[in-house]
């Protein structure tokens, strides 16, 4: 079985519902809170208000950012180019007189810059190096719910201005629920669709690819190296390269994730996570990282 080894970032272990919400973000640091989200689903929105301590970790330091009456409770997040923060609620209510603002831009201080709709039924969000907002949907944002009939996300991706502004949606053959979003820079958009199990690559606002994968597995974290769709695939435990065939992607290698002692460091508790080339795993032992390379997955 070949394998990689990713060196042990630090011994800090995130809780276990922090773990699952944590995002690494463009300059590879991990933004997460340990809010439990559970007493929120059914308050009401237009009353909604609540604080919350946000976190940004860079395996040396930790700092805490209080957001103190959020009208949302914050299930998305990111961070601009400036070091200011995303924070986006999965639902967005919408009324005959009213629609709810369900993301701001928020200081590191705190405070509020402007908040705006990015629309209901978020499945992911992230930040280019351009400061455009990418926004993925689920199957409710898709077709419509919460008083949506025209659905903000009715195409499955949505691309926004800094400030909410709609500048792009994908005209795409097929829409469903998009799954994982994997963005470090404008020209290189990777987000992976449940129906026929697609990929798209995105250059800035330009289509590259979208091709399916003919393989049965459970699609995790993507990116794409050269050629090669690499993707964590829960199902078998293992990261696998996928090369293109006729036109659809179909399996090469499986890697087992290992630590520099040649531990196994999946386990059901553990979070994946890929943005850009680098591959994190958050941990019972700590948090571990490694960047893919083409000749890593060539050995």
């Amino acid at each position: 079985m070949n394998s990689i080894t990713l060196e042990k970032w630090s011994d800090v272990v995130l809780p276990i519902p922090a773990r699952y919400r944590a995002v690494i973000t463009r300059d590879h640091k991990i933004l997460f809170h340990e809010t439990d989200m559970t007493p929120f689903i059914n308050q009401d929105q237009r009353t909604f208000r609540e604080d919350f301590m946000m976190y940004q970790f860079d395996g040396d330091n930790i700092i805490s950012i209080v957001i103190k009456d959020m009208p949302f409770p914050p299930t998305h997040f990111d961070t601009f180019t400036d070091g200011t923060l995303l924070l986006a609620s999965a639902r967005c209510v919408r009324t005959d007189d009213w629609i709810q603002k369900n993301a701001g831009r928020y200081s590191l201080d705190g405070e509020c810059l402007y908040k705006f709709v990015l629309g209901d039924g978020i499945s992911a969000v992230a930040i280019d190096d351009e400061d455009t907002i990418w926004a993925g949907y689920y199957e409710e944002g898709v077709y419509g719910n919460y008083g949506w009939d025209e659905p903000i996300g009715s195409s499955g991706l949505v691309a926004f201005s800094s400030k909410g502004e709609v500048l792009f949606r994908p005209h795409l053959p097929m829409i469903n629920e998009l799954y994982y979003l994997n963005i470090q820079k404008a020209n290189s958009i990777f987000a992976y669709y449940s129906l026929f199990s697609a990929i798209i690559h995105l250059d800035h606002f330009g289509r590259v690819q979208h091709s399916e994968i003919e393989e049965v597995m459970e699609v995790g974290p993507i990116t794409i190296i050269n050629e090669s769709l690499i993707t964590y695939d829960y199902h078998s435990k293992l990261l696998w390269s996928l090369k293109k065939q006729e036109g659809v992607y179909k399996k090469d290698k499986a890697f087992a994730l290992k630590d520099q002692e040649g531990n196994d460091l999946y386990s059901e508790e553990s979070a994946i996570r890929i943005r850009g080339n680098w591959l994190f795993v958050l941990n019972d032992s700590g948090i571990y990282r490694v960047e893919l390379t083409m000749r890593m997955l060539e050995e």
